[in-house]
């Protein structure tokens, strides 16, 4: 859709939520991992700048040639053993009708009450990414960077309707396991050490 046909739900409950994307069904649905203290304007996204939360850490890993010149992993067997040497094993992974989306939910959301924090939480979601292109790399792949706290993932349950499709894509959870849920510490391992300032 162009940006003058998007629009933004604000919802407050899970509820809102499924109802918005009900009303939505024949479009592109998406999420936003970071939260909002107050609901914004129908044509505009919460802003990395302004999210006071996100709920986990998120990696999408596109299937198949594109046109744009990236080389990804060539069928979703490909995809799996790439997730699968990620790490940590994430708590759902999503077929989104051209690729898998791999999320890393936390045991509760992390809402921000500094700057600070949010500032340490958009470092270690990009350090995540950072590991993920790496070991992507190991493969002979790439992934698309996905680390912004104002990123969006495809809905399950709704669909990808993409023009280059012959018919629409369903988007739907492959495996989940909603108990396995993280600390934001278990990723600092895996985020390549920031470089000390030379003096």
């Amino acid at each position: 859709a162009d940006k003058a046909t998007k629009r933004t739900y604000w919802c407050r409950t899970v509820a809102d939520a499924v109802a918005a994307a009900q009303r939505a069904a024949d479009r592109h649905v998406y999420y936003g991992i970071g939260l909002s203290t107050k609901p914004g304007e129908p044509t505009e996204r919460v802003k990395a700048s302004t999210v006071a939360g996100i709920v986990g850490l998120v990696a999408d890993i596109d299937i198949g040639t594109h046109d744009n010149g990236k080389h990804y992993p060539p069928d979703q067997d490909a995809a799996e053993a790439l997730i699968g040497g990620i790490g940590l094993l994430p708590t759902a992974v999503i077929h989104s009708g051209g690729g898998l989306q791999a999320l890393w939910l936390f045991k509760e959301p992390w809402a921000f009450d500094t700057d600070a924090e949010r500032k340490e939480a958009a470092a270690l979601s990009e350090g995540w990414g950072a590991h993920i292109a790496e070991v992507a790399g190991r493969h002979g792949y790439q992934v698309d960077p996905v680390h912004d706290l104002a990123r969006v993932m495809r809905l399950p349950g709704t669909w990808n309707v993409k023009p280059e499709y012959p018919e629409p894509r369903p988007v739907k959870v492959l495996r989940a396991d909603y108990d396995r849920r993280y600390n934001p510490s278990a990723f600092a391992d895996f985020v390549p050490a920031t470089p000390e300032p030379e003096p």
